[in-house]
């Protein structure tokens, strides 16, 4: 990979307990983020350093902008809702609440992607007791509401990325430093096997939310290293950026060229609040330099319920 000293600086100036969900909006040119704990969805233009907040009332892991639509999907504790950009007083509207597993478990929504199919593939983990292993994967078809759980008896459950050609999607267990390969069937998207793809050390960090580039490479954030760190299709180290707070939570492509590599973090280890501060801690972070673009994210399609039925 050909690539330039890398450089990193601070966007916008959000501070936030415990960010996640970064999404690079083509349409509007402006990255999406949350901040899990405090409920709130934010936006920033990176070039103007313009953004602004909106709170969603809840726990908010994801925010996916909906195609053709003043709207986003977002995972909310309870489960995934829409919210309407025109009318944010409204709040959000729930639109599936089957999507966490087992329903009797205290979990929450965390992390989560829209594949070449149109399908929300999205993961959670337990409010409280995040080394319990009961949190699960799932795959919600939006254009017919069919709900399925993929995977199970995950900690903490994060990052799903989707290769260029669609043949196989990374998901991990971040606790237990895990990366799975979910071999797919291009044409449909179904599953057809599961593996490791890469375990990781204490010294590596805890990998977290990544994202696919154009030439195939994989950058994962690594949260308590305070690195982002990129990867061959096989799982072999290119680089790594240091990044100046420990707690980095997502990484996405975005720009109008989509070469320039937006990382979330926060200034909380799991959900509490630590004294291993910077004043970067909670940042938003952008990296240039990298050699590598992304590929377009993919948008939600409208969910049945804003078609007049009911998911």
């Amino acid at each position: 990979m050909d690539k330039d000293s890398p450089a990193v600086r601070v966007v916008g100036d959000f501070r936030v307990r415990l960010g996640e969900g970064v999404h690079w909006d083509a349409k509007r040119q402006r990255l999406w983020f949350v901040d899990i704990l405090r409920g709130h969805v934010h936006w920033v233009d990176p070039v103007s350093n313009i953004g602004g907040t909106l709170k969603v009332g809840s726990m908010v892991g994801w925010v996916i902008p909906i195609a053709d639509s003043e709207s986003l999907l977002v995972g909310l504790r309870d489960g995934v809702a829409v919210l309407d950009l025109s009318d944010p007083v409204a709040g959000p509207k729930m639109i599936a609440t089957d999507v966490r597993y087992p329903p009797t478990a205290d979990l929450r929504l965390n992390d989560a992607k829209i594949d070449r199919h149109g399908r929300l593939w999205c993961g959670c983990r337990s409010v409280e007791d995040e080394p319990r292993p009961i949190a699960s994967l799932a795959c919600v078809d939006l254009s017919t509401g069919r709900v399925e759980i993929i995977d199970e008896g995950y900690q903490v459950a994060n990052g799903p990325a989707f290769s260029p050609d669609g043949s196989f999607m990374l998901h991990n267990d971040s606790t237990r430093r895990l990366v799975y390969r979910f071999d797919l069937d291009p044409k449909s998207g179904t599953i057809v096997g599961k593996r490791t793809w890469k375990s990781f050390t204490e010294y590596d960090g805890y990998p977290d939310g990544m994202n696919f580039d154009a030439a195939g490479n994989v950058w994962i954030a690594f949260w308590g290293a305070g690195r982002v760190g990129c990867y061959t299709t096989e799982g072999s180290p290119v680089f790594s950026v240091p990044i100046p707070t420990p707690f980095v939570s997502n990484v996405c492509f975005g720009g109008s060229n989509l070469d320039r590599l937006y990382v979330s973090s926060a200034e909380a280890s799991g959900d509490a609040v630590v004294g291993r501060q910077t004043d970067l801690a909670g940042a938003l972070y952008e990296i240039t330099g990298t050699g590598a673009a992304g590929l377009p994210a993919t948008e939600a399609v409208t969910p049945m319920l804003f078609r007049g039925q009911s998911i």
